[in-house]
């Protein structure tokens, strides 16, 4: 399955920055000094909602300098900045709630409804095989099947219930027309909800990150055990950029869209 690179999050996480600045303050003069951290760059935007959008940005971004992060997520640091001056100087950037959500689902939803139950019975049978004298693969294996039933639920209410309510907002606010009908009040609810699985989520992959030592595998260790660890390793990765996607960028994005709806209205 082909995969996006993981400067995916960051460059739409920047451009979110943007353009909720433009959008908060839109006299404001943004300077992208890329020795600032991401949260200072936020705040520096000076509108009102600028605290709440630098709360909202995932916690392993924010105390970390524009030139870090792109050295961590391989992006050309010169053509990243040159970019962002070029959107504060034209202002709001569209970056498409639908197109954004199409990318969830093609890149990350797929993979980890496929991955994560056969990686739960893959650790099953090491654990079977190994456990005895390596009873820690047992807890391997207990986390990991926690995990898939955690993904398997979280999935499905994000299918079924907010990106359908999602797509047809974004439909409304290209139409000029009304908010959809949702089963909630407020879309901060569910968004509220679906954060804190995720944060459920990144718990159990930090215990299986301890339990693994960061994904090591012994020397002696046989192939299914390996591939355990491997299929483990990507699934992490891939959960991770998930996560940093939907909580940075599509959340924050959803929620401005829905108040500009409603105020349209």
């Amino acid at each position: 399955m082909a995969r996006d690179p993981s400067t995916i999050p960051l460059r739409h996480m920047t451009h979110v920055m943007v353009a909720h600045a433009r959008r908060l303050n839109p006299s404001s003069v943004m300077v992208i000094d890329p020795d600032l951290t991401f949260e200072e760059l936020t705040l520096r935007v000076g509108g009102p909602g600028a605290p709440l959008l630098a709360e909202a940005l995932p916690r392993a971004m924010r105390h970390e300098t524009l030139r870090e992060l792109c050295q961590k997520h391989d992006v050309p640091l010169d053509a990243l900045v040159s970019e962002l001056k070029r959107a504060v100087e034209s202002g709001p950037i569209e970056l498409g709630l639908s197109a954004l959500i199409a990318h969830i689902l093609r890149d990350h939803h797929d993979f980890e409804r496929h991955e994560a139950p056969r990686l739960a019975e893959l650790a099953g049978d090491v654990a079977r095989q190994h456990g005895r004298m390596q009873p820690e693969l047992i807890r391997l294996a207990e986390y990991t099947e926690t995990l898939a039933d955690e993904l398997e639920a979280h999935l499905a209410r994000e299918e079924r219930v907010l990106f359908p309510f999602l797509l047809a907002l974004d439909a409304a606010a290209k139409a000029r027309g009304a908010r959809p009908p949702a089963p909630f009040d407020a879309l901060r609810h569910p968004l509220q909800i679906m954060s804190a699985e995720h944060a459920v989520e990144d718990s159990l992959l930090e215990s299986i990150r301890a339990l693994t030592d960061g994904y090591a595998c012994p020397t002696d260790a046989d192939e299914p055990w390996r591939e355990l660890i491997d299929g483990l390793r990507a699934l992490d990765v891939d959960l991770t950029r998930h996560v940093l996607i939907e909580d940075g960028v599509l959340f924050p994005l959803a929620l401005a869209l829905e108040e500009e709806v409603q105020r349209d209205a």
